[in-house]
């Protein structure tokens, strides 16, 4: 990520407890434009938790709304913002660690349904890029099993 502030279109994924065997995680989900932390209790909600903080963000906009046929109370507007507020400063989300895992992810755009961006590794000096939400799960539950190996 950069160094100089924390992009608002980046979440920082705060893996708690995993069971490998399941394929689940648990864990919070923070970002410089989430007011609040978002948390999750296993990888579904994770990716309903990520859909969730990018339409808190607002950017990038997705390509398509999905239609539903209940009518909720907590209804969002998925609405572009080109600049979306603020909330949290780059050294207050640093500080944010999960217990067996945390990786920053920029998304960079949200086509087909699904996201597209990368994950940002801070003990090396690189980057792994996902094309969907089902390559980007994979990765954290790939990573999260050799973190507890170790």
């Amino acid at each position: 990520m950069e160094n100089k502030g924390y992009p608002v279109n980046s979440i920082r994924i705060c893996i708690d407890e995993t069971d490998s065997e399941q394929g689940l995680m648990s864990g919070k989900i923070y970002g410089v434009a989430i007011e609040q932390p978002i948390v999750f209790r296993n990888s579904s909600e994770l990716l309903l938790a990520i859909d969730d903080a990018l339409n808190q963000i607002g950017k990038p906009q997705a390509s398509s709304v999905i239609r539903s046929f209940k009518a909720e109370k907590n209804n969002r507007a998925v609405t572009y913002r080109g600049d979306p507020p603020r909330y949290h400063g780059y050294e207050e989300i640093r500080a944010m660690q999960g217990e067996q895992l945390t990786r920053d992810i920029c998304f960079t755009s949200r086509q087909h349904s699904t996201w597209q961006g990368f994950v940002q590794i801070e003990e090396e000096p690189y980057r792994i890029d996902f094309a969907s939400d089902l390559e980007l799960l994979k990765y954290l539950l790939k990573y999260t099993e050799e973190e507890t190996q170790n």
